[in-house]
């Protein structure tokens, strides 16, 4: 019993900081996702970087914030994006350096809060082990 203690404790922390990642996340996805919408997609809402369905379907929530977050995959790491989804983009994004900022923290916080999110889940494995 005593050594499920620190496992309650890392717990509660990994809680606490999913909340708060959440609590930040959500609404600057949404503010990123108007932002961003407006200004790429006459630029990449099209054919060689979505196809037919994804136009279609990327238009109306939830699937719209699907399309942010390839955005904001963009405009974070620009190397990574253009190899795989914006393949032969060459245009340059009418980003500023403030929106580009947020978008990498925005980022980060997905990779953070998805590490977070699998050692929460991976508590209970080691409890058994």
């Amino acid at each position: 019993m005593e050594d499920t203690q620190p496992l309650v404790l890392v717990g509660f922390i990994l809680t606490l900081i999913i909340f708060a990642i959440g609590a930040i996340y959500y609404p600057v996805l949404y503010i990123l996702h108007r932002l961003l919408s407006s200004r790429l997609d006459p630029i990449l809402f099209k054919a060689p970087y979505f196809n037919r369905a994804e136009q279609i379907n990327y238009r109306f929530f939830p699937l719209y914030l699907v399309k942010a977050i390839n955005y904001i995959y963009l405009v974070a790491w620009p190397t990574m994006a253009k190899k795989r989804r914006f393949k032969g983009l060459e245009t340059p994004l009418p980003i500023g350096k403030g929106l580009r900022a947020t978008c990498i923290i925005q980022f980060s916080l997905m990779i953070i809060g998805t590490l977070a999110g699998i050692a929460w889940f991976s508590l209970p494995l080691i409890t058994f082990l």
